[in-house]
């Protein structure tokens, strides 16, 4: 995306943009617009590798669940791209689940049969 395009984005566009980029979007108004706009540039001039060592950093690392949970959403959704997990919004609930699944493909796990069924037994 170029800066030109930026630039003559729809406020609808600057939100799924922002969104996309990873993070959150405030009502957009004449200030916040230009704030977007700008946080969109500066982004664009970001290292398109920086995004991906920060992965491999992770990686390396061995988060635990809990802390991939608390990434940013930009960093959750490179981690559901690079293990093909489906994308849902996320929210708080919606990272405990997906951060799990990152968790148990990072570490080349499967999950239990019985972890799934847990709630099948409260019944």
């Amino acid at each position: 995306m170029s800066n030109c395009e930026i630039e003559n984005m729809t406020d609808s566009d600057l939100r799924a943009a922002c969104k996309e980029a990873g993070f959150k979007c405030a009502p957009i108004s004449d200030f916040t617009r230009k704030y977007y706009k700008k946080k969109l540039m500066e982004l664009q001039k970001e290292p398109k590798n920086q995004r991906k060592t920060e992965i491999e950093k992770i990686e390396k690392e061995n988060f635990s669940k809990d802390e991939i949970e608390k990434l940013s959403n930009a960093d959750f959704n490179a981690l559901l791209d690079k293990y093909k997990i489906k994308k849902v919004p996320l929210t708080g609930s919606s990272k405990k689940m997906l951060a799990k699944k990152i968790y148990l493909r990072m570490n080349n796990l499967e999950e239990m049969e019985w972890e799934t069924d847990l709630h099948e037994i409260d019944e």
